[in-house]
């Protein structure tokens, strides 16, 4: 939760996230979808205290990638929809 005077801020003038309103605002509208991706994130990070509790570094390596694609999944939704993809050069 962000800080009242932050409710409107970004990172800078001209970044492609949204400001912490804007998210609140979009994740209200979207409990449904947004819950899903938390609970994809949740499923990952069981799996990595699993995994820290055996000490199966091998364990943990693997499961980065499924906490890693679990952020982006929300971030690009929430955070910072507008973000312009890099596209491939042909």
């Amino acid at each position: 939760m962000a800080l009242p005077d932050e409710l409107d801020a970004k990172t800078a003038p001209d970044a492609p996230e949204l400001t912490p309103r804007q998210i609140e605002e979009k994740v209200s509208k979207d409990l449904e979808n947004w819950g899903k991706k938390a609970d994809a994130l949740r499923e990952a990070a069981v799996k990595a205290i699993a995994a820290a509790k055996a000490h199966d570094k091998d364990g943990i390596m693997n499961v980065g990638e499924a906490i890693d694609n679990a952020c982006e999944q929300c971030h690009v939704v929430y955070w910072y929809p507008d973000e312009k993809k890099a596209t491939p050069k042909s």
